[in-house]
């Protein structure tokens, strides 16, 4: 296990690791996980109680030595610390991504109240590319179908 850090320097520029991916997939997964486990987080999420699986860029939360807030955090809270740690992710990285970086500027924004809001925002924007391909090619093949049935 390795930093956050440490994972995004040494993979950020890497051809076969997308360190993009680990920061909008799996980052969200370990929130929402952490946040399940824990019920009521005393503790704040920081960038420092992240470590990353170098082989398989899970993201797990540890929660080392951090002291507890005054109240309880709001998964509100865990959204928009997502979205400050992201966005010093984000500058580490050699390329900018404007989809990866909106979505970020909307969770610090507060435009998401939930993780699994911001999952699913990952997912919808991904799956649309899906979807038109899919129905690009059933368009194509009506129209290959309607050919040979009209030429028969």
């Amino acid at each position: 296990m390795i930093t956050i850090d440490e994972y995004i320097d040494r993979y950020a520029r890497s051809r076969t690791t997308d360190a993009a991916d680990v920061i909008l997939r799996s980052l969200p997964e370990a929130i929402a996980l952490w946040r399940s486990e824990q019920q009521e987080p005393l503790t704040p999420l920081t960038k420092e109680m992240l470590m990353v699986d170098a082989a398989t860029g899970i993201v797990e939360i540890v929660d080392g030595n951090a002291e507890a807030s005054a109240s309880p955090v709001s998964e509100n809270d865990d959204v928009k610390a997502f979205g400050e740690i992201a966005t010093e992710l984000l500058q580490q990285m050699p390329y900018t991504n404007h989809r990866v970086t909106q979505l970020v500027q909307d969770c610090r924004a507060g435009k998401y109240a939930t993780m699994g809001d911001v999952m699913l925002a990952v997912e919808k924007r991904r799956s649309n590319v899906l979807y038109i391909v899919i129905i690009a090619a059933i368009a194509l093949l009506l129209v290959l179908l309607a050919l040979l049935n009209h030429t028969l």
